[in-house]
């Protein structure tokens, strides 16, 4: 698709989500192919693989329309249709929490200083609302024909749409309708949102596309400085012909935008991206994004952590946020400078390396060592990646899919030390609380705790540090973490509940030591417990722990002796059972981290292979 620079909105999200920092998830309210003008749920952690609640059933048995949801004046939620026997009404619901909805009130807007619209086709089509805070007003579009569908072609009745309007302050009493757009040609499917001080309409032109007339069933955005106009001359194409239902999200990273929409009819959904609010825009790639197949117009909105797990827990019980079965781990092979494997499990104890054997990420150039892999999901959106180079910097990438990677580069870590030996193992966390990544890895900082210098060999007097970012390019000041009296590396942390898990590698050569061990935490920062009796045998590290349904699989590297990759289980983080013989990694396969995936994404990293 050949986009256009245009000047396009910035959604007012609603109250609950209008930093980008606060969205846990995402809600698709939509119909479906075979359930047309019904209401149905599909949910999105990072606006990209959505997967579809309650088996597909429907949410709301009395909803018909092209569903629309906003928050409104007093934070509940507003859905928008028509009654189901039809008439010329406008029928809204009311919802607290997006799982219950309540009728709220028929609204019925006089169409008698309008005398061009047929009274015989009373229909108001894809009613769509907006709450304006500044205005205190509620907008409410829809379109209507001024031709009557009996009397003439396809074409001519769907050309002869017009965007109406209706303004209210309480849902109760209506402002007369109106025209929202001066210049006389079709539209329909419009949504209006506000940024900064302008307001836009994001729109389908709905006459035919022509050689006269190239912009025809396109998406494309008008703007006005008043909530009710006049709005300007819309701007050019920003998506191909036959699209329709246009529909707008933040992403999680705070970066950009996705803006879907229906190629029809239900064909598929297509979505564009954009980094700048004024554009350009361009095709998101389709391996990149998943939507329900059935799926066809609806709405996007954002949600927050709170309201996404309420949903995921209500309604589902068939969909890949509730129950993933998919598994990924990342890992590195000796010498550690040819990069970095990716394996994927169905099981999360059979593990099949992808891309024929070969790295998924390479080093940069002037990058010699990378090993320790760790990788995590961002809440927001997105993946992140951590490892070892080895001396005074730890290597990093990102990912918005998991099969593009940015261009590693090295964070430096306390460069202006010349005491600090080395930076191992880099992993992180995401605390909730500060909406701060916690980094912590191993380091020996010369003179740096003498007391136990005599209890490893080579000077290596490890200890675990950490710094915080949020936007991985400024960094607090790096400090001691977690100093147990002794010298440990590999620290992993897993959080249940109320509580830190952290499981670290005892160090000490003398006495020999050189295994597995837990603390906990109440508190990210410590005090932590006393370090439990060693879980492995000696000659272990790099320790990475998951939950698989009500069971916790503790993976490590058994370095010393050709037994490579092995494994504990556990139900309480406390007993741990050794299930070796039960997994199964590529050869060399060495120390890295696991997470889980969606289906959607398994299948792109296999699509993506190459």
């Amino acid at each position: 698709m050949n986009f256009k620079t245009v000047i396009i909105l910035l959604i007012s999200f609603s109250i609950f989500a209008q930093e980008t920092d606060k969205i846990g998830g995402y809600l698709f309210a939509h119909m479906t192919n075979d359930d047309y003008g019904t209401l149905h749920y599909s949910i999105s952690k990072d606006g990209l693989h959505w997967n579809s609640l309650r088996n597909g059933k429907r949410i709301l048995e009395d909803y018909k329309g092209h569903p629309d949801i906003i928050t409104g004046h007093d934070g509940k939620f507003y859905l928008v249709g028509n009654p189901k026997d039809g008439g010329n009404k406008i029928r809204i619901w009311t919802s607290t929490d997006l799982l219950n909805w309540a009728f709220l009130t028929d609204l019925k807007p006089d169409m008698s200083r309008l005398p061009e619209f047929d009274s015989k086709d009373y229909w108001h089509g894809a009613p769509k609302m907006f709450y304006d805070i500044d205005t205190k007003k509620y907008i409410i579009t829809w379109h209507f024909a001024t031709k009557n569908r009996n009397k003439v072609s396809a074409d001519e009745y769907w050309g002869s749409m017009r965007t109406l309007f209706v303004t209210s302050t309480n849902l109760k009493e209506i402002s007369m309708p109106k025209r929202l757009f001066d210049k006389d040609f079709a539209t329909i499917d419009v949504i209006v949102r506000k940024f900064n001080n302008s307001y836009y309409a994001l729109l389908k032109d709905e006459r035919a596309p022509s050689q006269d007339w190239p912009t025809g069933k396109s998406i494309r955005i008008a703007k006005a400085t008043n909530l009710e106009g006049p709005y300007s001359e819309p701007s050019p194409s920003i998506s191909p012909n036959f699209r329709e239902a246009p529909t707008l999200i933040p992403q999680g990273n705070g970066k950009g935008y996705y803006l879907y929409f229906e190629q029809y009819p239900g064909i598929q959904y297509e979505m564009a991206i954009a980094t700048n609010i004024e554009g350009p825009w361009y095709d998101g790639y389709a391996n990149s994004f998943s939507l329900p197949k059935e799926a066809r117009h609806g709405c996007m909105l954002p949600l927050t952590e709170e309201q996404f797990e309420k949903l995921n827990s209500t309604f589902g019980d068939s969909n890949d946020f509730k129950n993933q079965s998919k598994w990924l781990y990342v890992g590195f092979k000796d010498p550690g400078d040819r990069g970095l494997w990716f394996s994927t499990s169905e099981d999360g104890y059979v593990w099949n390396e992808l891309n024929n054997g070969k790295p998924w990420v390479n080093p940069a150039i002037g990058m010699n060592r990378m090993r320790d892999p760790f990788i995590t999901r961002d809440p927001r959106q997105g993946f992140h990646l951590l490892w070892t180079i080895g001396n005074q910097k730890m290597g990093y990438a990102h990912s918005d899919d998991l099969v593009h990677w940015s261009t590693p580069r090295t964070i430096p870590i306390l460069a202006d030390n010349p005491n600090v030996k080395n930076v191992w193992a880099p992993e992180m966390f995401y605390d909730q609380a500060s909406k701060k990544w916690f980094i912590y890895w191993s380091s020996t900082i010369k003179g740096e705790f003498p007391e136990t210098e005599g209890q490893v060999k080579n000077d290596k007097n490890h200890r675990i540090y950490y710094m915080t970012t949020d936007d991985f390019k400024n960094f607090s000041k790096p400090t001691v973490f977690y100093n147990p009296g002794i010298p440990v590396i590999d620290a992993t942390i897993l959080k249940e509940g109320d509580t830190f898990y952290m499981v670290v590698k005892d160090e000490r050569d003398t006495p020999l030591k050189k295994n597995l061990r837990i603390t906990t935490s109440k508190n990210i920062l410590g005090p932590w417990t006393e370090l439990s009796e060693p879980i492995t045998a000696t000659w272990t590290e790099g320790p990475s722990v998951f939950k698989k349904e009500d069971t916790y699989l503790l993976y490590f590297d058994h370095y010393n002796g050709g037994k490579g990759m092995q494994a504990l289980e556990s139900k309480n983080l406390k007993d741990w059972k050794d299930i070796s013989t039960k997994v199964q990694f590529a050869a060399e396969s060495k120390h890295g981290s696991f997470i889980k995936i969606t289906s959607d994404e398994f299948n792109a990293l296999k699509r993506a292979e190459f």
